[in-house]
């Protein structure tokens, strides 16, 4: 929770419900009640360095990856537990992993 504290409740609100970017007029959107937003969603975002974002622009563009690999499963496993978006990560990872090998047997 200290890293989601730290790095994300800023502009998604500690409860997950989306909160106005500091410094600007726009609104962060919401982590809980979108179906959209799965653990292996807010894996991806921060996998590709699109957040956090490390300065303004606030507009989820490519960027350096802020956290490690234990970092980040941290973070995706505190906003599964503590606001109940869909833990689809294990799946979506098995479905790469399958779609891989696959990839190299029709090589």
């Amino acid at each position: 929770g200290q890293l989601y504290a730290q790095a994300c409740a800023q502009c998604h609100a500690s409860d997950g419900g989306g909160a106005v970017v500091p410094g600007t007029d726009r609104e962060a959107p919401a982590l809980t009640d979108r179906p959209q937003v799965t653990a292996a969603y807010v894996d991806l975002v921060m996998r590709t360095g699109r957040m956090p974002p490390a300065a303004s622009p606030f507009d989820n563009q490519p960027r350096e990856v802020e956290f490690d690999d234990e970092q980040r499963l941290a973070i995706v496993a505190y906003v599964v537990d503590e606001f109940g978006i869909p833990d689809n990560l294990n799946e979506v990872t098995d479905l790469l992993s399958i779609s891989s090998i696959r990839r190299n047997e029709c090589r």
